[in-house]
This record gives structure tokens, sequence and C-alpha cells, in this order.
């Protein structure tokens, strides 16, 4: 997907593996033969882990070799249904249940767009220790929604007051979703989120497209619904540690029992839970779920297009059949096509950067790996974390030309001079004395790869997380 430059009129040759409406980042390395044979998990041993038994509380069960039977079947049987309309899911009247202890959800705004595709200000007053914030901005197909104003009077002016696609110049980095538009307050260093009042302003826009040029137009006349869910902290400090609850959904040839043995995606859970270990949060499935068949290859549209012909929210849609709120779904898929990164196949596809958090079955609200595609576990759950990193809110420390980088102090960055084979694109094996091994550079690499301490940081501030 290409990203265009701040001129939105006139688009330029910048890339950008992982766009603002959606990251979708590939992998030329999947089937490389010089990679780490599979591991060899240690499936004897139980892991407890959690699933939405009650659809509003959470019960222990232990996830073995084989889905709990009195669980597990239950679920996919009821996702052998068709998938849900996306254009019928209704609008949330209440606060999302089954938030994370510490975390407090407000509904902030609904409001016209105005005009200028902007909301009227509104005043959203944080708990006393709040230190971050994830901002939810509900709209409608088609448009793409996120936070034009975010100030406070000690953190300052954290948005610009403009509906920008992207903005990379503002002291937080606010990009725009389609549809479930998210922010993540801090996504950037040098950025402190506290309590007390905030001024806020929501906003959506449209893609034009003129002939080879696009240009945003503002969404005007329709209603937009804000919610805030503030992260609180006794000590005023992001946790030290935190847990990462995710839903594993077998879209694909691969099903939900035959994901706890097979050779890649057993490997890919297992590694992708070690990368996160590296910013202390841990990986806990809730369950393995059978999603709607026919999703086997997902059509992703280009990053500027408004006509949303991805069958992936009608995939993620079907989130929303099982419900609860502080949970990130992933969805097992074969294959995903239409769109290709720097020549290369697209191997994982997130929502939004950050995605919409706490609203099951939204638009864009999910996370997509083409499962099949890897013939590595490891190499699998390097994607799989990358994504991951995606949705709660980091960007891509480099990009494959070199253009662009992350607002985070103490990621490395690869020069363009590390492009010794002056292919145009930077590799995981040029920039190893860089980025190459960090879980956000653009494409996976073969060896270790971990998080930094301000990434980590910014992980465990989105409040989708469970503090330890």
């Amino acid at each position: 997907m290409k990203l265009r430059s701040n001129d939105w009129s006139k688009p330029t040759a910048v890339l950008l593996v992982c766009c603002f409406a959606a990251a979708a980042c590939s992998d030329d390395g999947a089937d490389s033969n010089d990679l780490d044979p599979v591991a060899d998990t240690n499936k004897e041993d139980d892991v407890i882990v959690w699933a939405d038994v009650a659809k509003d509380s959470w019960s222990p069960i232990i996830d073995t070799k084989a889905p709990p039977k009195d669980v597990g079947q239950e679920i996919e049987e009821a996702d052998e249904a068709s998938p849900v309309d996306v254009a019928q899911l209704p609008k949330p009247a209440t606060v999302p249940s089954n938030l994370p202890p510490g975390v407090v959800g407000i509904p902030a705004a609904s409001l016209e767009l105005e005009e200028d595709g902007k909301t009227k200000t509104y005043d959203v007053n944080l708990p006393s220790g709040t230190v971050s914030f994830l901002a939810v901005v509900l709209g409608k197909h088609p448009g793409h929604f996120t936070i034009a104003t975010a100030v406070h009077s000690i953190s300052g002016l954290l948005g610009k007051g403009q509906c920008q696609p992207l903005c990379l110049s503002c002291k937080n980095r606010l990009a725009g979703t389609a549809a479930s538009g998210a922010a993540l307050f801090p996504s950037s260093s040098g950025v402190k989120v506290v309590g007390g009042p905030w001024t806020l302003s929501s906003c959506g826009f449209q893609w034009k497209q003129e002939g080879g040029s696009y240009s945003v137009q503002p969404v005007k006349d329709q209603s937009v619904d804000t919610w805030v869910f503030a992260r609180v902290s006794k000590d005023g400090k992001v946790p030290a540690a935190a847990t990462l609850k995710v839903r594993v959904w077998a879209a694909g040839s691969i099903s939900a029992a035959a994901s706890h043995d097979h050779p890649v995606t057993s490997v890919m859970l297992a590694e992708a839970a070690t990368i996160l270990q590296s910013a202390a949060i841990d990986l806990q499935i809730l369950d393995r779920i059978n999603a709607p068949k026919g999703f086997g290859t997902l059509n992703l549209p280009d990053g500027l297009t408004t006509d949303h012909s991805s069958n992936a929210d009608q995939l993620f849609a079907a989130a929303a059949k099982v419900g609860g709120a502080a949970v990130v779904d992933i969805f097992l898929v074969d294959n995903i096509v239409g769109a290709k990164e720097s020549g290369a196949d697209v191997l994982g596809w997130t929502g939004g950067i950050p995605a919409a958090a706490f609203f099951p079955g939204r638009p864009r609200g999910g996370i997509a790996i083409a499962a099949k595609a890897f013939k590595d576990g490891k190499v699998a759950g390097r994607q799989l974390a990358h994504e991951i990193g995606h949705y709660l809110g980091l960007w891509n420390t480099t990009n494959a030309d070199g253009n662009g980088s992350d607002p985070i102090k103490d990621t490395p960055v690869c020069p363009k001079t590390a492009d010794k084979d002056n292919n145009g694109m930077l590799s995981a094996k040029e920039c190893e004395g860089y980025d190459g091994g960090n879980a956000m550079f653009w494409q996976p690499a073969a060896g270790k790869a971990m998080f930094t301490a301000g990434q980590a940081t910014i992980l465990r501030g989105n409040p989708v997380l469970f503090a330890k």
C-alpha cells in the first residue's frame, strides 16, 4: 500500500509497508531455506487460558491439544453460520463490559461532523492517575476517522486540530482508519498523559480520486461516536508487566483443532509469545474458534480506496457474535491477495495503527495472518508479533525504501546507505547492525526479534492489556 506525502493532492513515491488506514506487511523470506528449523514445542504441558463462556465474565479453562468440548465445540458450531453483516452492527449504547482492572471507559461524545469534517470540540475529564488512553471513533462506510484535537494544560497540544490521514509532525502521531478509527495517547516518545480535563475533537474524511491523484474530502452531515478508555495507575506509571488476551480464529484450511499441533501455527504462537515477552507482555490465548467458511483468501483494497472492497471486514465481524471487550482477534487465513508491498505478497494485515479495541466485530478491528503461506513457524511468529505491535499502536522502525520511521526515540533506524545491492529496498539482513532485528522492522528477520524499552512502554500503555 502506498502512502502519500503530506501534500495529499500530489502523490509521491513514498512507500510505507504499513499505511495509515491499515497495516499490511509482507515478508519475502517466508520460504527461505536458511531459517532455523521448526521448533518442537512442549505440547504436553497444559496452558491456563481464558474463554468467554457467559459473554459477560471470563472463566478459566485449560487449552490442551484439543479444544475444550464444553466451550470450544459450542462456539465452533455457532460460528459456522453466515458472517455478520457489517452494516447491521449496532452502535454501542453503554460502556463495554469486561474492561481490564484499572481501565475506565468513558462515552466521550456523539456529535455531527461539520463542513470541515470535524466535530465541535468536547471536554473529557480523565480520572486522576491516568497514564494513557485510547480514543475510539466509530463512523460509517465510506469514511476514515480519527482524533483531530487533543489538548491538556500540562500535556499541551497533541493533535493539530486538522483532519489529516496521517500526522507525522503531531507531537503524538495520529492516523485515520476506515469506519473504526482509534488514537493512542501516548504513541510517541516525550508525550506525557495525565488525568484531568482534556479537550478533544473527532473527525472524518474520504479519499477522492481524480486520475492518478488523490485528495482528502471531509465527511460531513454524519454523526460519529467517540469513546475514551483510560488506563489509571496508582504510581503514575504504565504497568511494568502486562497480559494480552487473544482469540485465534481459523478461517482457512487449518482448523481451530489442528492449530494446536500444526507445525507452523503452533510454533507461530509460541514465537510471538517469546517476542512479546521482550516487552514484558504475556500472550494468553482465550480460545480457538472456527470462523465462518469462505474466508480462506482475503482480498485487500488499496489503502486509499473508500469502497471497502476487502472481505476482511466481514470476516472480522464474526467476533461480534462471541462478544467480549479487552481481547484481540487474530484470524488465520490461507492467503492475502490484492495488495503487494515492495513486490512481495502481503502476509500479515492489521486493521489500524492502532486498531479500535474494545468493540469486537467492528470494521478493521482485527489481525489477519496468511498462515498457509509460511513454511517456518518462527518467521510466522515474528510476523504475528509485528502485527500485534501495529494493533497496539507501534509503527515500522524502518520502511522498505528507507523513508519514514517511528516516533520512538530508542529505536534505531536503518539508513538508505545500507542498501548494498542497490535494489531500492532495505532487507533485514542489510539492516542487521541497525533495526533489522526489531519486531517492527518492515520485514521479519530470520533471527531473534525483540522490542525496545521505548516500544514496550507504548505497548503496555494500551488499555486493552491487563496489568499484572
